[in-house]
């Protein structure tokens, strides 16, 4: 075994999984430096300027290989990354350095959190419920050489990049990974219907997270679906879509973006509207020509034909699925392989329906008219129903309730179905509106509940100051008449303005929260508005009432204003996309009730006492316990009250009008279980973008 040889086979002994494949070129670059048949000058650039190599280099950390009586030593700690060869009592011949940039704790907390949610929610559900299944068919890749069509200037250091000790994409590959780093980043995936581009771009993803986990220099990779793209410049939409999908606040991602820490994963060029699809071409192209960043991006070959007549992606690379093998396949299929038919089954795609159809029914000639594309779909969901499952929701209410989900994300031009942002618009037009009009009925009932619940006492303290002495000694009862009156006529007014101001322009969002955070810049925005509110309060309270009396009052009450505007000065935080579905509106009446509670039994707690010590003992537990409940209420609807309210009647009405099931979870899990859907983190996803788009089509 010669030098190299045996180089290549302690690298790859100790390269993760990931990067194994950078062995051999990382082997024959060392090699050829030992041997002097390269210089270290040479050697360090072909290192520093790829990314698989400098990958492989970051994931030896601390690892030490000898050969040719020479001592390779891999840096660790402070000097991952480093590269020093030598004997072994010095000499080096070659010292390689490659920055690690030192990052805050909120950076580094920020990263691992994206990396965990992009995690969650592609590799560990998504990816591990597809493994579950059964050992997934392995697909061929071969590149396309003339897809690739780099401006000149840009494909002349690309060129210089991409040499002979690089990792070659030679005959066919099984992943995308090595591909990936030989391109630089930069790569074109062209595939059939079905013939498994999606789920090449999630195990790109799974590596591409290994080695961002290993390594903080590594951008942040994330898979995101081109089919919402609205016109926008792509960082912003990115930003965008990592706030929906990953709850990455926009300042962060468009750091990332600018800081070229991101790698965007772009699935289904095809998918973006007909009309839209040129422009969005251009926009990747805008975008790859002011960022060295890693860029993936997806498209069937036949889309992809029409529209590269106007221009191309300038990526560096492109690659074609191939169809399946068919021994690949009779080997996969074992039995059920039936002579002609097996033939038919050129994807990922139509192997898992026949496999479904042998299921019901013996392979035959009539299993492939089947197969025919307008046959796909029905039969393959006939036979998803012949399995006796529970809960029993028959075929027909299912497909009735998949049509209104998929035209809803067809709508939103989104793939992956949260239960918490489904949206008063994916109703029909009537039923939207009366929606509308309950929603400002309901809200002008509450605030006349609340504000009513606020403003009763303190017309009552102000007309108690005003005639002080002349209407005798307080009593609860005037307190809580007052209370009720203001309830009253606030409620009228509140739910006669909304339910009219209903129903007109576009529909509210439910917004959801995960978490209060009242941040400095918040409370400088609210502390002018404070103060006047304390000094108006204050200030009247002490001309009615007098030096003692008055300014106490005044000093409490117009404090309590003054607070409560700067509580309501805090921001909402979006909750993250756990492995539970609907947790977003469960944890925002969550967050609700807990700033209810606590600054409603806090409010009560001060003002009881504040009315016992200056107007009457025996009335301060009334006046503080209206007070404290109207202000913790108040602040409990606006931290997440609503969302809850508004996500429950909107529930209420789409079971009522049987567009959905009462439980939305069961029957998601269910479509599971039959195969129509699939689990990404606490979100579904159809099991094939055609899937999605027949159920769209059937209830149009």
């Amino acid at each position: 075994m010669s030098s190299g040889e045996t180089l290549e086979a302690s690298l790859r002994q100790a390269l993760p999984g990931d990067v194994q494949h950078m062995a051999a070129p990382l082997a024959e670059l060392l090699d050829a430096l030992l041997a002097n048949r390269e210089t270290r000058e040479t050697v360090r650039a072909e290192i520093t300027q790829s990314t698989g190599l400098v990958a492989a280099t970051r994931a030896l950390a601390g690892i030490k290989v000898e050969c040719q009586s020479q001592v390779i030593s891999f840096g660790s700690e402070n000097q991952i990354g480093d590269v020093t060869i030598g004997t072994a009592v010095g000499g080096n011949l070659i010292s390689i350095h490659l920055p690690t940039p030192e990052l805050s704790l909120t950076e580094q907390r920020d990263r691992g959190a994206a990396l965990a949610r992009i995690h969650m929610t592609w590799v560990k559900t998504w990816l591990s419920n597809l493994r579950a299944n059964g050992p997934r068919l392995s697909v061929r890749l071969t590149e396309v050489p003339e897809l690739a069509t780099l401006p000149m200037a840009e494909q002349v250091v690309e060129l210089a990049r991409i040499t002979a000790t690089q990792a070659r994409v030679r005959g066919t590959l099984a992943q995308l990974l090595p591909a990936y780093d030989h391109y630089s980043s930069s790569l074109l995936v062209l595939g059939e219907t079905g013939s498994g581009k999606t789920t090449l771009l999630v195990e790109l993803l799974e590596g591409l997270i290994g080695r961002a986990q290993r390594d903080r220099t590594v951008p942040i990779p994330a898979l995101l679906q081109l089919s919402s793209w609205a016109g926008q410049p792509l960082e912003k939409w990115a930003a965008d879509e990592l706030a929906r999908n990953y709850q990455v606040p926009s300042s962060v991602s468009m750091r990332w973006i600018g800081e070229r820490g991101l790698t965007l994963i772009l699935d289904g060029l095809d998918e973006v509207p007909t009309e839209r699809r040129r422009a969005c071409l251009d926009a990747l192209n805008d975008y790859l020509g002011r960022t060295t960043a890693g860029l993936v991006v997806s498209c069937r070959r036949a889309p992809y034909d029409d529209l590269s007549k106007g221009g191309s992606l300038a990526c560096a690379g492109a690659v074609m699925v191939l169809k399946l093998d068919e021994a690949a396949v009779v080997s996969a299929l074992g039995p059920l392989a039936y002579g002609v038919v097996t033939t038919l089954l050129e994807t990922p795609l139509l192997v898992m329906v026949y496999k479904r159809l042998v299921e019901v029914e013996e392979p035959s000639l009539q299993v492939a008219d089947s197969l025919a594309p307008t046959r796909l779909w029905p039969a393959y969901i006939e036979a998803c129903f012949e399995r006796r499952l529970r809960p029993p929701y028959g075929l027909p209410e299912t497909e009735r309730w998949l049509g209104w989900l998929a035209r809803g994300l067809a709508q939103e031009r989104q793939s992956l179905l949260l239960i918490e942002q489904i949206q008063p618009e994916w109703m029909l037009d009537d039923l939207a509106w009366q929606y509308d009009r309950r929603v400002g009925l309901g809200r002008g009932l509450l605030l006349g509940l609340t504000i009513g619940s606020i403003v009763g006492p303190i017309l009552w303290l102000l007309a108690y100051l005003a005639a002080l002495g002349s209407l005798g000694q307080p009593t609860a009862y005037s307190l809580v008449a007052t209370t009720i009156a203001a309830i009253a006529a606030l409620g009228t007014l509140y739910s006669a303005v909304a339910y009219r101001a209903a129903g007109k322009g576009r529909h509210e969002r439910i917004t959801l929260v995960d978490r209060v955070r009242w941040t400095v810049r918040a409370q400088r925005q609210a502390i002018p508005s404070a103060i006047v509110a304390t000094l108006l309060g204050g200030g009247a309270f002490w001309l009615l009432g007098g030096p003692f009396i008055g300014l106490a009052a005044g000093v409490g009450v117009g404090g309590a204003l003054g607070l409560l505007i700067l509580l309501r000065g805090g921001e909402m935080v979006p909750p993250v996309n756990s492995f539970v579905p609907n947790q977003g509106v469960r944890r925002s009446g969550h967050v609700a009730l807990s700033v209810s509670l606590a600054v409603g039994v806090t409010c009560a707690m001060f003002f009881s006492v504040f009315a016992g010590i200056f107007i009457a003992p025996a009335i301060g537990w009334v006046f503080g316990g209206l007070l404290g409940a109207g202000i913790g209420v108040v602040l409990g609807l606006f931290y997440g009250g609503e969302t809850a309210l508004k996500h429950g009647l909107l529930r209420i009405m789409l079971v009522r009008a049987n567009l959905a099931p009462s439980n939305l979870a069961a029957f998601l899990e269910h479509c599971e279980n039959r195969g129509l859907m699939r689990r990404a983190g606490g979100a579904y996803t159809f099991i094939h973008s055609s899937l999605q788009e027949y159920f769209v089509s059937r209830g149009r």
